[in-house]
């Protein structure tokens, strides 16, 4: 069950548990091998119902049992001061079951907020392209688990949402994925683990969320534009939510302050996206709200800009904001913003 190798100068770097998990034969145990040659691991493999047990009616149950044996097993090497790599977990189990019927049961929710060590330590995802993942299970001796992802139309897609999506909503803490086949070929496994190096480290900063909100304004069927005179760029007007205010006045405050314009009114929210970047030692992890706001005039009151901020505002036709607006979200909602009005 276990795997012993020489520490390395990195050893600060990796946690005290890293889990692995992934689609089958997407490269697991090839990429713990390598892990291995950089730290001194245990390593608690990767159950097998196939070998060395007879007469396992339910598989899934069966895993179950041993992944919630495995994880108390890890907890107590740590507690003894080693540090753990499990080759699949609980996860996988609850992940199967997502892929599977669309949706987590209640007691595998629980499970998710209950394992204090899902929120402390990294779960790694090592996926590939749907038809890459298909072409590798068709070498599965596991009948049991090529038969639920050959029948089921959306394993795949529904497998992959619960860790990018699912798993890192419920935990508050992001699942690392790593492509291992991004041109439709295994990835070298030491370039593989130095994708992962740089994604251990950002998971290592410090994270910080913030709430914005944005404003598409429009005035006689065109849309408002910051110049931003210092880089010489093109933006909505946008600012982060204050003490006391709903997303709403966060919304009408931002554009007024931006924009000198008073005489607003607020018609839809349009959209929600997020967003995240490296500043410093931190990861910073942005929600923007956006609202599709009328200018009822031009009257202007004077803008109130922080110290870095120097706008001036343009109004083009929706066709061309959308040419010149600089970031990929803003053209989409410029976009949703025009068929809304067109309605």
């Amino acid at each position: 069950m276990s795997l012993k190798i020489t520490k390395s100068k990195s050893s600060k770097m990796w946690p005290r548990l890293i889990i692995i998990e992934g689609f089958w034969r997407i490269g697991k145990s090839t990429l713990i091998k390598e892990l291995t040659k950089k730290e001194q691991f245990i390593l608690i493999n990767e159950p097998n119902h196939l070998i060395g047990v007879s007469n396992v009616k339910d598989p899934h149950q069966w895993y179950f049992k041993k992944h919630l044996e495995r994880q108390s097993l890890a907890r107590e090497l740590m507690k003894n001061g080693k540090k753990v790599i499990m080759e699949r977990s609980i996860l996988s189990n609850i992940a199967f079951e997502y892929a599977e019927q669309g949706k987590i049961t209640k007691e595998s929710e629980k499970i998710i907020k209950n394992l204090q060590e899902l929120k402390q330590f990294p779960v790694i995802f090592l996926y590939a392209g749907k038809q890459f993942v298909k072409n590798t299970i068709q070498k599965l001796k596991d009948d049991f688990v090529k038969n639920s992802i050959v029948k089921t139309k959306k394993f795949y897609s529904n497998y992959v949402n619960f860790y990018k999506n699912i798993l890192s909503e419920a935990t508050k803490n992001n699942t690392l994925c790593l492509n291992v086949a991004p041109e439709e070929k295994f990835l070298d496994p030491r370039v593989l683990v130095k994708k992962l190096e740089i994604k251990i480290r950002q998971s290592n900063k410090e994270r910080v969320k913030e709430i914005c909100a944005a404003a598409i304004l429009v005035y006689n069927n065109k849309v408002l534009l910051l110049h931003d005179q210092s880089w010489d760029h093109y933006v909505l007007p946008q600012g982060h939510k204050e003490a006391g205010e709903n997303l709403r006045q966060t919304a009408i405050r931002e554009a007024k302050e931006e924009t000198g314009y008073s005489e607003l009114k607020l018609i839809k929210k349009i959209k929600r996206y997020q967003y995240n970047y490296s500043k410093g030692n931190r990861i910073i992890y942005k929600t923007i709200h956006v609202y599709l706001i009328r200018t009822l005039s031009l009257a202007s009151h004077g803008k109130k800009l922080d110290e870095h901020e120097n706008y001036a505002n343009r109004f083009f036709s929706f066709r061309e904001a959308m040419r010149r607006a600089r970031w990929p979200q803003d053209k989409e909602l410029i976009a949703l913003s025009h068929n809304y009005l067109k309605k």
